[in-house]
């Protein structure tokens, strides 16, 4: 989208990318030995997004802006990527792994999700929705806000994981650049711990989070529930959470370091 407006299910839930493969045409994931869908429904091309938006193009999507069932989807490039003043709305998760999906993002893409100078917004769910014995596994960030951008997620998590699934994040969940950036984040799931800054709900043995999970934190806000959340936010202040794993499930984030990337050669 180069400005405009576009709005999907107006009158009914309807969803942006809806991505069913076949029952039964399933693999084993190496990584995690779930067995996920085989079928990809859509291949994007070398490293460029699914959906971007520019010049202050506006997108309001009655359900998820991706639906993924069953399936796999592999891409280079950020699979939301808003410039230039824009702004979707998603009226339920923007990104909802319903069962045996897998979403797989490598070193090529900067983050899953992507924004600068503009706003993305979830009205009713969580960003990224991971149930039903899937898999996301982004070898980047989850989520990147730069120059003044703003994600609100106003009745949910950053992450949400049930069902025995697996999210693997090899860098950060949120990094910031530039000035002004804001996450809202509005929920009722108290947190059960504080993993390296990060509050978490439920089983502490189902997190694995690395000391840089949020990422230039001096270029941007993170408020819970109206709370900002600091390195020394205490936990007995907070009423909600970023990060959840419910009826079963694994959430690791690597947090690995420019300079470990850099002698590792994966900046090369």
């Amino acid at each position: 989208m180069a400005g405009g407006v576009l709005v999907v299910g107006a009158g009914t839930p309807g969803h942006l990318f809806d991505l069913v493969g076949r029952a039964g045409i399933t693999q084993i994931d190496p990584d995690t030995g779930l067995a996920i869908g085989a079928d990809q429904p859509i291949l994007p091309g070398a490293q460029a997004p699914l959906f971007s938006a520019d010049r202050g193009a506006v997108a309001v999507v009655t359900g998820n802006a991706y639906r993924i069932d069953t399936a796999l989807l592999e891409a280079t490039a950020p699979l939301l990527n808003l410039n230039g003043g824009s702004g979707l709305t998603t009226g339920d998760h923007a990104v909802n792994l319903v069962g045996s999906a897998k979403v797989s993002i490598p070193n090529d893409a900067v983050a899953m999700i992507n924004l600068r100078a503009s706003a993305l917004a979830v009205a009713n769910g969580h960003l990224v929705n991971v149930a039903g014995g899937s898999v996301l596994s982004i070898a980047g960030n989850l989520v990147n806000l730069a120059d003044s951008s703003t994600l609100s997620i106003l009745n949910g998590l950053l992450l949400n994981v049930s069902g025995g699934s697996s999210a693997s994040i090899g860098r950060s969940l949120v990094s910031f650049s530039g000035t002004g950036n804001v996450l809202n984040v509005t929920n009722s799931i108290a947190p059960t711990a504080i993993v390296n800054g990060i509050p978490v709900s439920g089983p502490t043995d189902s997190f694995r989070i690395g000391a840089n999970a949020i990422a230039g934190a001096a270029a941007g806000t993170i408020r819970i529930n109206g709370v900002v959340l600091t390195p020394t936010t205490p936990l007995s202040s907070l009423t909600g959470s970023l990060v959840a794993v419910q009826s079963g499930g694994t959430v690791k984030v690597e947090s690995v370091s420019k300079a470990t990337r850099r002698a590792s050669g994966e900046d090369q």
